[in-house]
């Protein structure tokens, strides 16, 4: 299966360079071949890597498990879970096996029925839904 480069690829190879060739980081020679290894090691993580989301949240895949990824490509939710859906309202509904549940922003991923039964009651409300709903 080919991994899927996200478009933005220029800007994060940048960011590494310029993380990375600062004389108090030690790096400053062979900076290409650092980046083509580090890219190398990232992508073979990975069977996709989506295009990210407002907030540089990345929705990746491994072995059928999706998980996210941040602005600095380091995992922040582990590759397990069957379906993750997109943050709605500060939360990240998650399906991990037969049970549901959601993550928040603060990468807590929160099972109490309760907690989610309030997540799902305060998405519905009309400030919350998308103009395109209809009630």
């Amino acid at each position: 299966m080919k991994t899927r480069i996200p478009q933005n690829l220029e800007t994060w190879i940048s960011k590494w360079i310029s993380k990375n060739q600062n004389p108090a980081n030690g790096l400053v020679d062979d900076t290409k071949e650092e980046v083509a290894q580090a890219l190398q090691n990232f992508l073979a993580k990975y069977d996709t890597i989506e295009e990210s989301d407002k907030n540089w949240i990345r929705r990746v895949r491994k072995a059928s498990l999706f998980g996210f990824i941040n602005e600095e490509w380091e995992e922040i939710v582990p590759c397990k879970f069957d379906i993750l859906w997109d943050f709605e309202n500060g939360f990240a509904k998650a399906k991990e096996g037969e049970s549901y549940l959601y993550i928040s922003k603060d990468w807590e991923e929160i099972r109490d029925e309760d907690k989610i039964k309030s997540i799902e009651k305060e998405a519905t409300k009309p400030s919350n839904v998308s103009k395109d709903y209809k009630v």
